[in-house]
């Protein structure tokens, strides 16, 4: 990157090339993979593209190794483009730029590509929306679980003194030092998978949920978006809400043993639950608690693409918050439930509304299969963010900082969460030279023990300038028309937008 400003592109956002490193922090990229930074030898392209800050997913500069949940975007692309096949896009690339993620949607302006493409999204999409319920719950959910349960199996113990006896008794041939890096291998490839089971239904959501869009915009003109959404909103069987509902059950409950006094001191979470593992009200409301706490205290307090925001299991202190004033709302005899009931008749209502505006049958009967169509995929929407994001992303992030307690008692960083610093392809070495030094005996020094002091100081203060930073909302050249359906539904960038 130029330290020197250069004049803005014609639309007056600027080139990425444009944009001055921040003093201090030079030669910033080598903290990030190769592939995602910009580079002057993919220049003519990356001018020509339109990038915009993915403020949604990342809103703060992020951590090397949290880039790994922007890597995995090749995932949304690979079902836009290689497996879906939709015909005017080709998914998004990603860059960053001091810190920040940048992504820039594709389209596919070659109609002969559009042409050969078109009966491959009409024969695969028409499978998955055949099949939904059957691949959803008797095979996605599944593979979910199962993922996680992986994840949760995933063991990086500190390295032993002398190998058990097991390794001669049961003659594995695999030392510890072995499964040590095999285990990091299994983590970096839970992740990859996970991202891959992410997307296999969601563009295939977004594209539903676009068609039902599209035409009520065509239909009805001055339709608001929101009125759309609202047309949608309250279907059964969205996972997000459970965690809310299991907070309530666990108010009702503290109410009905007479425990929520204990919750009304104000006392950390920790001393909270000792207290009530001094009566038996209190130890029956503590076995409700475990039940409900894995899965549905795996909430992220973030977007859960970052290591920075922490699950409720991980600061009880904020979940304990919300039951606490559960708990005032039931004794004040308040309500504590959603208004369900209230949503679906609005929902219900503007859907009427607008399908009794339709001037004939024939309308009728698109707006119909649109909505029945989206009514019966859309809960994916919402409950791939709590498998995913939430449930799973908690659990990793935490195996990482695992791994991060082993490198700290190895003497390779000072603090656990100095991991996070390091893309994953910087952290095998590390692994490779502990097992190394520990395979050959005491005396002989790991390097990474006086290496990385020095390497972990800089890359903290370049992740402090990057905070102090202000990006530009967007980079390079607006394209003619918006077509990837990422970027429209999930960002909500469209061409209007962009002439706004």
């Amino acid at each position: 990157m130029t330290t020197k400003p250069k004049p803005t592109q014609n639309n007056g956002f600027p080139s990425p090339y444009d944009v001055p490193t921040i003093p201090g922090t030079e030669n910033w990229q080598r903290m990030y993979p190769y592939f995602q930074t910009f580079s002057e030898e993919q220049r003519e392209f990356e001018d020509r593209q339109l990038w915009l800050q993915d403020k949604m997913h990342f809103p703060s500069p992020v951590y090397p190794l949290d880039m790994i949940t922007a890597s995995c975007y090749f995932a949304l692309s690979l079902y836009t483009t290689r497996i879906f096949c939709i015909p005017p896009a080709n998914g998004i690339a990603h860059r960053v730029l001091n810190g920040y993620v940048y992504i820039a949607p594709q389209a596919v302006t070659d109609p002969k590509e559009i042409e050969e493409r078109t009966p491959l999204f009409q024969d695969r999409t028409a499978f998955y929306y055949d099949h939904w319920d059957e691949l959803y719950e008797g095979h996605w959910e599944p593979k979910m679980k199962a993922l996680i349960s992986d994840l949760k199996g995933i063991d990086f113990s500190d390295l032993p003194r002398f190998e058990p006896e097991s390794v001669v008794t049961e003659h594995t041939g695999l030392s510890s030092g072995h499964l040590l890096v095999e285990s990091f291998h299994k983590l970096i490839n839970n992740m990859h998978k996970c991202w891959q089971y992410h997307f296999e239904f969601l563009n295939l959501v977004y594209l539903s949920y676009l068609t039902f869009y599209d035409f009520c915009k065509r239909a009805f003109p001055d339709i608001s978006d929101n009125t759309i959404a609202k047309m949608v909103a309250g279907v059964p069987g969205v996972l997000m809400f459970q965690s809310e509902v299991e907070l309530g059950k666990l108010a009702r409950l503290a109410v009905k043993l007479g425990v929520a006094n204990t919750f009304k001191k104000g006392l950390p979470p920790k001393d909270t639950l000792s207290q009530l593992e001094t009566s038996d009200k209190g130890k029956r409301w503590l076995e409700a608690f475990e039940r409900a706490k894995d899965p549905w205290f795996y909430v992220s307090t973030g977007t859960g693409f970052s290591h920075t925001a922490r699950c409720w299991l991980d600061d009880l202190s904020v979940p304990f918050a919300a039951l606490n004033g559960y708990i005032e709302r039931l004794e004040a005899g308040e309500s504590i439930e959603r208004p369900v009931a209230a949503i679906v008749e609005e929902r219900d209502r503007l859907r009427k509304e607008y399908r009794d505006l339709l001037p004939t049958d024939e309308d009728k009967d698109v707006f119909d299969e649109a909505y029945d169509l989206l009514a019966k995929v859309y809960p994916y929407a919402e409950n791939h963010i709590f498998y995913v994001e939430h449930w799973h992303h908690s659990i990793w992030w935490n195996k990482v900082r695992d791994l991060g307690r082993l490198l700290v008692n190895a003497g390779f960083l000072g603090e656990t969460d100095d991991i996070f610093l390091f893309y994953y392809t910087d952290i095998e070495p590390m692994l490779l030279d502990l097992v190394g030094a520990w395979a050959v005996g005491p005396g002989v020094p790991a390097r990474g023990t006086t290496y990385w002091a020095k390497e972990v100081q800089w890359r903290k203060r370049v992740m402090r300038a990057f905070r102090e930073w202000s990006p530009p909302p967007a980079l390079g050249s607006v394209p003619d028309k918006i077509t990837e359906p990422f970027t429209i539904q999930l960002w909500g960038i469209t061409s209007e937008v962009l002439e706004t």
